[in-house]
């Protein structure tokens, strides 16, 4: 199955590698009718391709006549001065191809489409400062512009509304910077919504009339005021109207994509509690929980009251858990779960120096959840459990025990079944009895020759029954151990011993009765370790 894995994704890397052929290039978001005015082109010239018959490889290339204006590099380093806008493009991008076609009716229908092998690109920008010149190429820059002033706005085209024109205002960056001037917001594109709530990328910034317009980032801001209405940062994307953001979700939710607003509350990574009210996804980004009394979630929104939202991710650090409905939810494998689908039991951790640590606790896919009582849950993995010695989870005959071992240099977690039987027994983490019928291509394409996996197999100490590959590959064999408690003999059982070791776990229990020797006799799958076992703790104390 990794194997299959493994080469699907050669292929997505291939077809990606295809795909980014055409690099990223900054770009001169300064609306269109700006741009006329400052940018000045020099004549174009051409660059034929000696090699190419009739010419049809030739690259024209254009620059612009200095102008005062600056460079964001992808770090947001900013870079002031004069600067030069080299335009190429080649042959093919200035012609159009030609397709026939004919409609339903038989009509003949000409269209013309773009060339495929036509590039037209903004190659690189020349920086002219006292300290010299140097080029920059557009792949190096985030964006880049000639700077203008306030007045060059008034002709811009598109603007629907007040937003959309240089207004009173005031912004404030992260780091609690505040700077008073004239805002107008500008986006990527426009995202139409209901109640026209608008999704700003980017905004332009002017101290005052006779001063130039800077280009900001929503991402690096806090928020925005234009005239009397609030922007926040949302998602650390962009700004949004945050009170129309709130009516949007108070009135019609779904038109947004989320559920209702419901009362809760957050719990922050300090402990701190803070009411408010809370809505996630709807169902269609969600998955769900029988369980839960709202579906799990991959992400909410957390309104306090004083009205500041918070889009919350399982991700986010800032946040422990959050309540709704009386129901707690945590962040767990990447969704917000309820703690009734955790199915958190009462436990404890028992560590190597006897010390030992009660609490709630659940075991899910090789690592430890755990509530000592302050309400945080604690990830215990492989890498801080040094210490550990076994956890213990439940109560009574439902009780799970999970051992933490080391094997040459790998960890394991493993939950040992059964734990106070006669006879526990574990699915083995470090199997080394070989599958057999591996195809020969299975281990070409696994990058490993057969031979050499045979090798490696034997320097371990397994056994080689045919053609094998990688292990990574699964080629081992399912491998469960059996374990006497009173004696600590253990039996390794895999697929092909299955039968000699069912004689062998009979065999150690002289005084087993007639039935459960025929029942064990008759399992005939490795699936059924589970009735195997408890088969075998229904007889006497083995001898």
């Amino acid at each position: 199955m990794k194997n299959r894995i493994g080469i699907l994704g050669i292929l997505i890397f291939l077809s990606t590698s295809t795909l980014l052929a055409k690099e990223f290039r900054g770009s001169d978001v300064t609306p269109k009718n700006i741009q006329k005015k400052y940018y000045i082109w020099d004549k174009k010239t051409e660059e034929p391709n000696p090699k190419s018959k009739n010419n049809e490889d030739i690259w024209y290339n254009e620059y612009s006549q200095p102008m005062e204006g600056y460079i964001i590099l992808l770090s947001k380093e900013r870079l002031t001065g004069k600067i030069i806008v080299h335009h190429r493009w080649n042959k093919a991008s200035v012609k159009k191809l030609k397709k026939t076609t004919y409609d339903k009716d038989g009509n003949k229908v000409v269209n013309y489409y773009p060339d495929p092998k036509g590039i037209d690109i903004i190659q690189d920008i020349q920086l002219i400062t006292a300290e010299g010149n140097k080029t920059i190429a557009t792949t190096e820059i985030l964006n880049y512009g000639p700077y203008f002033k306030m007045a060059d706005w008034d002709d811009v085209k598109g603007q629907k509304s007040e937003v959309d024109k240089f207004q009173p205002g005031s912004y404030e960056t992260l780091d609690g910077q505040l700077k008073q001037g004239f805002i107008t917001l500008r986006t990527y594109m426009y995202l139409k919504r209901k109640f026209d709530l608008r999704y700003f990328h980017l905004a332009f910034y002017a101290e005052n009339e006779n001063t130039h317009a800077e280009l900001l980032y929503a991402d690096d801001l806090k928020s925005a005021t234009l005239n009397s209405t609030l922007y926040i940062n949302y998602r650390n994307r962009y700004l949004l109207d945050r009170d129309l953001m709130i009516s949007s979700l108070e009135t019609e939710p779904q038109k947004l994509s989320y559920d209702p607003l419901q009362d809760g509350s957050i719990v922050t990574s300090e402990g701190e509690e803070i009411k408010g009210r809370i809505t996630k996804k709807n169902a269609r980004f969600v998955n769900t929980s029988a369980e839960a009394k709202i579906p799990t979630s991959k992400s909410i929104l957390f309104i306090d009251e004083q009205k500041n939202i918070q889009y919350l991710s399982p991700n986010s650090k800032s946040l422990m858990y959050f309540t709704v409905e009386g129901v707690d939810f945590y962040s767990v494998e990447g969704s917000f779960m309820s703690r009734d689908a955790l199915k958190l039991d009462q436990g404890k951790f028992v560590y190597k120096d006897g010390t030992e640590k009660n609490g709630e606790l659940t075991y899910r896919n090789n690592y430890f959840l755990f509530n000592d009582g302050s309400g945080k849950l604690n990830s215990v993995t492989i890498k801080n459990a040094d210490n550990l010695d076994y956890a213990l989870i439940g109560e009574g005959d439902a009780v799970r025990k999970v051992i933490f071992t080391v094997d040459g240099t790998k960890k394991y977690f493993m939950e040992v079944k059964s734990p106070f039987g006669k006879y526990s027994y574990f699915k083995n983490p470090n199997p080394t009895h070989v599958r057999s019928g591996a195809s020969l291509f299975t281990s070409v394409a696994a990058g490993v020759a057969s031979d050499m996996i045979e090798d490696k197999v034997r320097e371990a100490g397994g056994e080689t029954e045919g053609d094998v590959v990688d292990d990574d590959i699964e080629i081992y064999f399912e491998e469960w151990v059996v374990i006497i408690n009173k004696t600590g003999e253990k039996f390794t059982l895999y697929k092909k011993n299955l039968e000699d070791q069912k004689r062998a776990l009979i065999g150690s229990c002289q005084r087993m009765s007639v039935d459960n020797r025929n029942l064990i006799k008759n399992i005939a799958k490795m699936s059924e370790i589970d009735l195997l076992v408890n088969t075998l703790n229904q007889c006497a104390d083995p001898d």
